[in-house]
């Protein structure tokens, strides 16, 4: 079992600190438990509407990948595709990203974008195809990753 801890919403003050419970299924980190617990006496109740902005998803997977060891890449910012809803430009730059990551730690990039975002492996070879067209990857020849 691992353990990452973080203070929440502030990461210097809290007024909560998050602990997530780790545990390795076939060598992948996944949550086995959660705490969510006071470090000052001003801490609010714990109610629905603070636990929606928790966003325990994106914690879950900035946490993974510290345990991973693979290093986040973020692109540039003015990276903009058009003509796309936010959330599909959303879902490429994160699978342009998990690729990038992996590339340069040496490792399978399309297997790796599968493996984080629970994909099959047609499945994220056709995101990473995506992300390609979308110019968020560089173009690359036929089983050559590049990044």
């Amino acid at each position: 079992m691992e353990e990452t801890r973080r203070r929440w919403p502030d990461p210097e003050g809290g007024p909560y600190q998050l602990t997530l419970i780790w545990t390795r299924v076939n060598g992948r980190p996944q949550v086995a438990g959660l705490h969510l617990d006071p470090i000052s006496d001003g801490a609010p109740a714990v109610t629905t509407s603070l636990l929606r902005d928790l966003k325990l998803a994106e914690i879950m997977i900035e946490d993974r990948e510290a345990l991973d060891h693979i290093p986040q890449v973020k692109l540039p910012a003015d990276v903009v595709v058009e003509g796309m809803r936010p959330a599909t430009v959303k879902r490429l730059r994160r699978a342009a990203e998990i690729y990038l990551a992996a590339w340069r730690a040496g490792e399978r990039p399309t297997k790796e974008v599968g493996r984080r975002m629970n994909l099959t492996p047609a499945a994220a070879a056709n995101l990473v195809r995506r992300a390609r067209e979308a110019g968020l990857l560089p173009p690359t020849s036929a089983g050559v990753s590049q990044g």
